[in-house]
């Protein structure tokens, strides 16, 4: 956030000490540690034990300044300064003219000892109501100079009938008179991102119907693999099963032959060859390896046709989703002209509202910044 938003936003964290002398400590020790990585930290010590420091810090967010707390552990700190000693020493060197306090306010706020910035720079302003350094160092805490009175932006606001409004600053009135336009913007806004979610929808089916089809693809090419095994196993036991057959149809022709003689090496297909028993065994084997076979082939037939059935509705449904892509299309960028129209029109509302002319020169910027969002 900028210019007069931020400017509001600190203001709020800066406690006044005008007027009171900073002889006891109003806030916990404040350090400035440089880690090994060179990262630099500074803010109050909330606690330090023989293992690691807990400071907290303050930084800027679009939701105004934030704290936490940061527990560093002293293995990887560099350098840890406590600023309050060096305080001290520079606050009874500074002297009472305008030109130290304000060098001395300048030196608390770049240690986070904002407090104390806010104290010497009143001092300073006191003596010599244009110093620069104070006048620098109360700008950064918030405050705003209404005719060489330094005041904070939100009594600055309060007593001119001003606000915040998207970053910018505008009249009470002002603000009532865009909420209409406001209105109009966040509807079309809104609208735009539905119409973007409804494309960004179909998009993903496409690409997941593709994908499925894909994937279809590769199961039937796995079907037709394991058919053609199937299909070769068959073919190999009706190879054992007609040669099993020859031999038996040989056996029984040399029986006969011999007018049913047998002797003690006639069992089997020929002489050294199994027994009767040992044949049923081996015959029974390929008449299951044949039938186990053809239930394999059963079985991925019937796969074959529901996948077949499966392939169909998910090409219908890639179809139909492709099919929606092209007004789906045109509808989101509809609605994002739209959007972008109402958009400019609302800026070009908010940027009318007040000039920079209008403002004490520490707000100028907030009537030229980045629109955000309203407090």
């Amino acid at each position: 956030m900028h210019g007069l938003a931020a400017a509001l936003i600190l203001s709020l964290s800066v406690v006044r000490l005008a007027g009171a002398e900073a002889s006891a400590d109003p806030v916990p020790d404040v350090v400035d540690v440089v880690l090994a990585s060179g990262e630099r930290i500074q803010g109050p010590l909330i606690s330090e034990s023989a293992g690691c420091y807990v400071v907290r810090q303050t930084t800027r967010t679009k939701m105004g300044l934030m704290s936490a707390d940061r527990t560093l552990d002293k293995e990887v700190v560099h350098e840890a300064v406590h600023v309050r000693p060096e305080y001290a020493r520079r606050a009874s060197a500074a002297g009472a003219d305008a030109a130290g306090q304000g060098r001395l306010a300048r030196w608390c706020l770049d240690e986070q000892l904002r407090a104390e910035a806010d104290l010497h720079a009143h001092r300073a302003l006191a003596s010599d109501p244009a110093d620069a350094d104070a006048g620098a160092v109360l700008t950064a805490l918030g405050y705003v100079d209404d005719h060489n009175s330094w005041i904070t932006s939100g009594d600055y606001l309060a007593a001119h009938d001003l606000t915040i409004f998207y970053g910018r600053v505008v009249t009470t009135t002002r603000r009532e008179d865009l909420k209409p336009l406001e209105a109009t913007r966040t509807a079309t806004r809104d609208g735009a991102a539905t119409k973007q979610a409804e494309l960004d929808s179909i998009t993903s089916a496409v690409a997941r119907d593709q994908e499925r089809l894909a994937t279809q693809a590769a199961e039937a090419a796995g079907l037709t693999q394991r058919a053609v095994t199937a299909q070769g196993r068959i073919s190999d036991a009706d190879t054992k099963k007609k040669a099993l057959d020859a031999a038996d149809a040989r056996t029984r022709k040399t029986a006969s032959s011999r007018g049913g003689r047998r002797g003690s090496h006639s069992y089997g297909r020929s002489s050294g060859s199994a027994s009767p028993e040992q044949e049923v065994q081996e015959r029974a084997a390929v008449l299951d390896a044949m039938h186990r076979a053809q239930e394999e082939v059963a079985q991925v037939t019937q796969a074959q046709v529901t996948l077949v059935a499966k392939r169909a509705a998910t090409s219908a449904e890639l179809v139909a989703m492709q099919a929606r892509i092209p007004a789906a299309t045109a509808a989101a960028a509809a609605s994002r002209d739209r959007a972008q129209a109402s958009e400019q029109t609302f800026l070009e509302a908010l940027d009318t509202s007040i000039t920079p002319a209008d403002l004490p020169r520490q707000l100028t910027s907030a009537a030229s910044g980045p629109v955000s969002a309203p407090r």
